[in-house]
């Protein structure tokens, strides 16, 4: 819990010219010899939301007046050859000299929704090991990992063993290894491969019209069937809709939408049902 030094602070703080991240009164950096060796320093640190499934995390974070990337991002920012940080229009803006300013979209409290990926290239590390003692003894055949597997690759090195304590609930797994969401973010970053959300404004619309439609429908229609088949095919048409528009990552609110519908259609059959009995 010593405090950073200026050194540690001149090599790895960002170049960030806002302050609207949070701010944190601990930090535990790796051991002096990974830090005298390392290009860059990634924040851990991933917070689940209040269902306990971790969607989204900060991409900076603040200690004693410098920034610092979460893990992910440390890595994108090296390779992408990142020189300057600035936040806007609730999206954290990345700069390089050479290509188009990367806007990476964010949600409440500058929070980033991580793209989750099911599948990742994974090797042991005992495989890792046993194939580095044959290569540095000569033995360069039938390795049982290919050192070529990780040329021009990004790699994580984490924890998957259930007592690390570091399996996380995610969209994609229950047992999902933490260090998967920090690869996600880091290609997500690479790979402009964002989620991107509508405004609130029009989720609200959206099941304002779906609403509407229900009651008009119960309302007008001759038929109970026609009353309770005609929703029932709006709310499947809008439920096919949210999947075919997900496959190009956008994300429409599924639930609310539909709840909406149920009550306002539960409400006006309820309302018909007096009516017709007066």
């Amino acid at each position: 819990r010593s405090p950073l030094t200026q050194a540690f602070r001149r090599r790895f703080a960002l170049p960030v010219y806002e302050d609207d991240v949070p701010r944190y009164q601990d930090a535990y950096p790796p051991f002096a010899a990974l830090c005298d060796g390392a290009r860059g320093i990634g924040v851990v640190s991933f917070n689940a939301d209040t269902d306990g499934v971790y969607r989204r995390e900060r991409l900076l974070f603040s200690h004693d007046g410098a920034q610092y990337p979460a893990l992910g991002l440390a890595a994108a920012l090296d390779l992408l050859k990142i020189e300057r940080l600035h936040y806007q229009r609730e999206a954290l803006v990345l700069e390089s000299a050479t290509g188009a300013p990367l806007r990476v979209p964010l949600g409440p409290e500058h929070r980033y929704r991580i793209n989750p990926y099911g599948n990742f290239d994974t090797y042991s590390y005992s495989g890792v090991y046993l194939s580095a003692l044959q290569f540095f003894n000569g033995q360069v055949d039938d390795l049982k990992i290919d050192p070529g597997v990780f040329e021009n690759r990004v790699v994580f090195i984490g924890a998957s063993a259930g007592g690390i304590g570091d399996l996380k609930a995610t969209s994609m797994n229950t047992r999902t290894p933490g260090v998967y969401l920090h690869a996600s973010l880091a290609a997500n970053l690479i790979a402009q491969d964002f989620l991107l959300f509508p405004h609130f404004g029009v989720d609200a619309v959206t099941g304002f019209l779906l609403l509407a439609a229900t009651v008009i429908a119960v309302f007008r229609r001759p038929t109970y069937l026609q009353k309770v088949g005609l929703p029932l095919l709006l709310a499947g048409g809008y439920g096919l809709l949210v999947i075919c528009v997900a496959r190009f990552n956008l994300m429409l609110n599924l639930w609310a939408p539909l709840l909406s519908m149920l009550c306002g259609g539960v409400a006006a059959m309820t309302t018909l049902s007096f009516v017709d009995g007066r």
